[in-house]
């Protein structure tokens, strides 16, 4: 079986209160390109802290309309939540995204907020 989800890995060390967007790719168990069937619930960890649903954290799933999908574009507003400060690391993943009948937990990315020494 291939993987359904090409994440991202660490994606940076971000300013607090801003705007950031990355790509994510979904494949069958073949490699091809297959949309989401479920999105399931987008979570955000910071240490041992955990949200669902995050304000400010969206997924527009095949935003550019490809026949067969598979690219998907996450768009993260860091001020529109105040779980979202600096001096920490996090962890933004899916929690019961189902891809090509399989029912996955994903991380898509990890990132920062001021917390890394210039």
């Amino acid at each position: 079986m291939g993987k359904l989800v090409d994440s991202q890995g660490y994606l940076g060390d971000f300013d607090v209160d801003s705007t950031h967007h990355f790509w994510f790719t979904t494949c069958d168990k073949d490699g091809g390109s297959v949309n989401i069937t479920h999105l399931g619930t987008i979570r955000a960890q910071r240490g041992s802290n955990t949200i669902s649903s995050p304000a400010g954290i969206s997924i527009s799933q095949n935003p550019l309309s490809l026949a067969d999908g598979g690219l998907h574009r996450v768009d993260m507003d860091l001020s529109a939540d105040t779980f979202f400060i600096a001096d920490n690391d996090y962890v933004l993943y899916l929690f019961g995204c189902e891809v090509d009948t399989e029912t996955i937990n994903v991380i898509l990315c990890q990132f920062s907020i001021e917390n890394r020494l210039n």
